[in-house]
């Protein structure tokens, strides 16, 4: 230190005052901000309080942190020290005429240069209160500390704190907050504390955690709503013990995703996630319910939990997983000229709408795989052979999966989960309360996504036809409406005489609307034919005399109402006696198949609508367009052949359903 240039710099007149101070911190506060006017950094070198004893009276005595010797240590270890034997003094005392706290300054001499800045000191970037209580705000909205400095120097720009003291008075803040608990103790607190509901098991004789299950209360209500779909999945890296974090998904009506549950799990067993889903199981309402569809990647073990759990939900396979995995095996073994056309032709198969169409399309790709076995043996082996129904088109069309054949919904759920956490090492309450917070947003946005349902109505709604749609039917769903009414060509109106619906049947039977007596002579005479009698003795029970009196008439003029067509009674007959698909259009939609015939590509569809309550007329569909559902009776009393009707008409019968998803 001896050898130091010898420099000498004079602070006595900023430190002069007259000014008394009426108490002790008052003193210690304007030293310590002269100190910061004038690039010093002073320091308590000393201070004591009366307290009647001898040789203890009240007095600080302020120094420079640059006071005092460097002590050399003979560890061999390189150090170093700010300490240059400073003489900086002052001496705070109370006047002895009681005015108050006086300051004397012994000397104002420094023998080392001041700073230009004191950013980096690590007395001088101490937080105050209102930093502290800024930065604990920040931090509890999981911002990271790189961020919460910069908004502290644009808060307070006279601030000079380092990176080093957020991250430690983020620690303090997070030590004071769990206090004696452990990591998972307090996990569980604030499981508990923000109403969630959840299980969490222990293994055999040890106090170790095996796997928790939490979900939000909010989350719970949703399951119970919407709980046709769930689409499942794992992701990693969400904390620091490497611990996979399995999420489960659903939809809304307002075809927003949200979070059902999620799990941290020992290990990824089918025991593991068995005891995952019947917790999720325990969540529904109603004992009888479960998921219509889950939705997963190809992982056996899941796959057969859900088997055990969930017998009766059909497990669809996401398609995009599927065909990037197809395509890679196809990058192997075959040539580059070849894989597009490959890949089409494997789409094809992907997409198929029937089973006829799914083996046309299997056998192209297999004559154009011929001298690549090796890729198709992978195709055949890994995918179509065990899993083709769970999802090639020909046979998951026939199941409700409302539009969701892939997990892109829980693969967003990651994505933002991941945004939120920023890292991956966070331990597993950082993880929990990034799960949290990114929960609140996703409800908050469902809720409104609700509201607006109920209060807002777009353009191409304010038809009277959606008159009685609005405000029961999700916005989302009455775009797919919309989208459906796209499909009518034209309605074609027939006489009101209460001869209406049969006038309607005749116009498309080729009778001409004229045609309606006929219509209902044959009608009459199905109701008695042999081949079908039991049919209706069990269809119609009681009401067979009913029915038949109402295919009766006295006149040729106009018909009182228990004379008209009525549904579904008359929908059965028509669909039989002229073997033809019948659709109506009204409250409620329906169609009526064969009962007892097996299905026919190249039949009759009629489709008639029935408006203002009273009336029916014609109306011509584009090709293609979505059939409504069956009646309960159709599938209690339709002949074991006639099955096939809803599995020729399956792709548009789903169709139907993703166009009318109810908000409850």
């Amino acid at each position: 230190m001896e050898n130091l240039p010898k420099i000498c710099v004079d602070t006595t007149d900023a430190f002069m005052t007259t000014e008394r101070f009426g108490t002790r911190e008052e003193v210690i506060r304007w030293i310590k901000k002269v100190g910061i006017d004038n690039k010093v950094t002073v320091i308590i070198s000393r201070s004591d309080t009366e307290t009647g004893k001898r040789g203890r009276s009240n007095k600080i005595i302020f120094g420079c942190d640059k006071g005092g010797k460097h002590k050399i240590s003979d560890s061999g270890t390189q150090s170093a020290s700010k300490k240059c034997g400073c003489p900086f003094k002052i001496r705070s005392t109370p006047a002895k005429d009681g005015s108050g706290w006086k300051i004397d300054v012994k000397c104002g001499l420094h023998n080392h240069g001041l700073p230009d800045r004191l950013e980096g000191h690590s007395f001088i970037g101490r937080l105050t209160t209102d930093e502290k209580q800024h930065v604990a705000d920040l931090a509890k909205r999981h911002v990271a500390p790189r961020n919460i400095l910069l908004s502290l120097q644009d808060k307070f720009p006279e601030n000079v704190t380092r990176i080093t003291q957020v991250y430690k008075h983020k620690s303090v803040i997070e030590k004071e907050i769990r206090g004696p608990r452990s990591e998972i103790q307090h996990l569980f607190k604030l499981i508990e504390d923000a109403g969630y509901v959840y299980w969490s098991r222990k293994q055999d004789d040890a106090e170790v955690v095996r796997e928790i299950f939490w979900a939000h209360p909010d989350s719970v209500k949703l399951l119970n709503i919407f709980p046709i779909v769930l689409v499942m999945d794992i992701t990693y890296k969400t904390n620091k013990y490497r611990q996979p974090l399995f999420e489960i998904v659903g939809m809304t009506s307002t075809e927003l995703t949200f979070a059902v549950g999620f799990a941290y799990m020992e290990s990824e067993q089918t025991e593991n996630f068995c005891w995952v889903l019947e917790k999720l199981k325990e969540l529904f309402v109603k004992k009888d319910m479960c998921p219509q569809v889950i939705l997963t990647d190809r992982d056996l073990a899941l796959m057969k939990a859900i088997e055990v759990v969930f017998p009766n939900s059909i497990n669809l396979l996401c398609r995009f997983h599927i065909n990037k995995n197809v395509g890679a095996k196809c990058k192997q073994h075959v040539v580059n000229d070849l894989q597009k056309t490959i890949d089409t032709l494997w789409m094809e198969v992907v997409w198929a709408s029937d089973e006829v169409e799914y083996g046309q399309r299997l056998h192209q790709l297999e004559q154009a795989c011929v001298d690549y076995s090796g890729f198709i043996n992978y195709v055949k082996d890994t995918w179509l052979t065990p899993h083709r129904h769970r999802f090639v088109g020909a046979w998951i069309n026939r199941v409700l999966h409302l539009g969701n054949t892939t997990t892109n919904r829980v693969e967003s759920a990651h994505w933002k989960l991941k945004q939120m956490l920023g890292n991956s090492i966070g331990d597993m309450v950082k993880c929990w309360e990034a799960m949290n917070n990114n929960l609140r947003l996703q409800l908050g946005n469902i809720r409104a996504s609700f509201q607006k349902s109920f209060y807002e109505v777009e353009h191409a709604h304010v038809s009277p036809f959606y008159g009685y749609l609005r405000g029961s039917v999700s916005r989302a769903a009455l775009r797919r409406i919309a989208e459906g009414t796209l499909r009518i060509m034209n309605v074609v109106n027939v006489e009101s005489d209460g001869n209406c619906g049969f006038r309607v049947i005749a116009s498309l039977h080729g009778y001409g609307e004229d045609g309606w007596s006929m219509v209902r002579r044959e009608l009459g005479l199905e109701l008695i034919d042999k081949d079908r009698s039991t049919l209706y003795d069990k269809l119609f029970s009681n009401r067979l005399s009913a029915v038949r009196e109402s295919l009766m008439i006295e006149s040729f003029g106009s018909q009182p109402p228990e004379k008209w067509m009525s549904l579904p009674d008359m929908g059965y007959l028509i669909a039989n006696r002229y073997n033809v698909v019948l659709v109506c259009l009204g409250n409620p939609c329906i169609t009526f198949f064969p009962m007892t015939s097996s299905h026919s590509p190249n039949v009759s569809i009629y489709c008639i609508g029935f408006v203002n309550q009273n009336h029916w007329v014609q109306v011509n569909m584009k090709e293609g367009f979505p059939l409504p559902p069956v009646t309960l009776d159709w599938k209690k009393f339709r002949s074991h052949i006639a099955t096939t009707w809803m599995l020729g008409f399956a792709g548009r019968m789903q169709h139907w359903q993703l166009l009318t998803p109810v908000l409850a």
